[in-house]
């Protein structure tokens, strides 16, 4: 099972209209012993502000963003995040993964 989360840009509210240009969504990849998947998604035509809503941004790294210049576009080791706000470009999308996550003895450990 795959638990998906809609999450809004920045300041903004949940917006699940038809006329939505924006989605956010995190896959938590625990039930599949897997990472987690956050992926930013702008089809309007301005920037928009995005707040990471999931963790500390040290524990994402980006590994693409569709408005960067190739071979920056793409990034299979990942670029670590500083910030938990991220701008995405006008009709580009993002892809962020975080380690998955272990339990010992009730603690919940990124690997």
């Amino acid at each position: 099972m795959v638990t998906v989360l809609p999450i809004a840009p920045m300041m903004q509210a949940v917006d699940l209209s038809s006329d939505s240009r924006s989605l956010a969504f995190c896959l938590r990849g625990a039930s599949q012993a897997d990472d987690d998947i956050y992926v930013m998604i702008n089809a309007y035509w301005e920037e928009l502000p995005f707040e990471i809503q999931e963790g500390v941004p040290q524990e994402w790294r980006r590994i693409i963003d569709t408005s960067l210049s190739g071979p920056d576009d793409f990034s299979s080791a990942g670029v670590p995040l500083t910030h938990s706000r991220y701008s995405v470009a006008p009709r580009s999308l993002v892809v962020l993964p975080r380690a998955k996550t272990t339990m010992q003895s009730g603690i919940s450990i990124r690997l």
